[in-house]
């Protein structure tokens, strides 16, 4: 007997190329809505923010919570292992500060980074072991997981903060180039073009991490593409989900330590909400069928952009740390995808006449 999780994968295969149609027609609409709401000057002030943001800290999360929705598994602790990741990362670089006027650069990050996604791969391992041991459903078990971890978080670090020395990272950037700026120029500008080399360096890596997992899903598809379409993913694909996705959310957040030399204690179990409403609206509940994974994984970027332009420019109203405009438009997303999911079931129906 199938699961209410296993229920939310589409599947329903005789209306799938209309049904992406629409939802790409939906995300192309509401994109153009938003940024040319924002006006010329709007835009213009958006781009740089936006841009970034595309490949971004919560891009790995977000992609995480994605490939678990399409495996029907519902992962609420993608927040926790990114901030996970991130302390573990900062608690190895921080051993890193200099010794007698040096610097440790190069080898120590590789190692924080190689720890932070071996911790998040463990905590997608104990979310994959309580879905198929005890049989909970997903959501419970992700939940209970990203508490744990949270509160060992909490009581792990005293501090909010864990500093890292902004020069640990010399070994993987270029030097930015401010001998072309002449004195005349804006002071405020020579911080920002000195960080400009760590931030494309996230956004490389961030990009890479993106890539690999769009060309590993590329490979399973073609090998795949003639075989029957199971009624639900086999246990292995939804272990492989989680611990893939621990991996990459831990990633995600040691890539923060790149630009803000210092890890930040959660204060909540549940941060950035872009993360849910950039799966959703990337099609997570809607394209189905072989390859509509793949599908929905490139439209991430999209779904992401859309939810950023929305923090930014939308409904302002936070609380207690949550930014809960952007609770209407996940409810939008998600209420959108069950009708369109509703009316592939009946063309469905009538196609085979049950």
């Amino acid at each position: 007997m199938q699961s209410w999780e296993d229920k939310l994968i589409p599947r329903e295969g005789p209306w799938s190329p209309l049904v992406e149609v629409v939802h790409l027609a939906g995300l192309v609409a509401v994109l153009v809505v938003l940024w040319v709401g924002s006006g010329i000057e709007g835009a213009e002030r958006q781009f740089h923010d936006v841009v970034g943001q595309l490949v971004g800290y919560y891009t790995p999360a977000a992609l995480a919570m994605l490939l678990a929705m399409r495996c029907g598994v519902l992962d609420v602790s993608v927040w926790m292992s990114w901030s996970a990741g991130s302390v573990v990362a900062a608690g190895i670089l921080h051993a890193a500060l200099p010794v007698e006027g040096g610097i440790h650069a190069g080898g120590w990050p590789v190692l924080a980074f190689v720890a932070a996604a071996f911790v998040g791969a463990v905590i997608g391992a104990v979310n994959a072991w309580l879905v198929r041991m005890p049989r909970l459903p997903a959501l419970l078990a992700t939940a209970m997981t990203a508490l744990l971890v949270w509160g060992l978080l909490q009581g792990l670090t005293s501090e909010r903060h864990i500093p890292v020395h902004p020069r640990v990272f010399d070994a993987w950037h270029l030097e930015a180039d401010l001998s072309s700026m002449d004195d005349d120029d804006d002071e405020l500008m020579r911080p920002q073009r000195a960080h400009a080399p760590l931030s494309v360096t996230r956004m490389f890596l961030v990009a890479l991490i993106v890539s690999a997992v769009l060309l590993t899903m590329l490979i399973h598809h073609n090998r795949t593409r003639n075989a029957p379409l199971p009624p639900t993913p086999p246990a292995r694909v939804r272990t492989l989900a989680l611990v893939a996705g621990g991996a990459m959310s831990a990633l995600g957040g040691a890539l923060w330590l790149l630009e803000n030399n210092a890890a930040a204690v959660p204060r909540l179990p549940v941060h950035d909400l872009r993360i849910p409403l950039a799966a959703v609206l990337a099609g997570g509940l809607v394209l189905a069928g072989p390859g509509r994974s793949l599908l929905s994984a490139l439209c991430l970027p999209v779904g992401m952009l859309i939810a950023t332009l929305w923090l930014i420019d939308g409904w302002n109203f936070n609380y207690r740390g949550y930014a809960l405009q952007m609770l209407p438009p996940l409810a939008v997303a998600i209420a959108a995808g069950l009708v369109l999911r509703t009316l592939a079931q009946r063309r469905r129906r009538d196609a085979t006449g049950n």
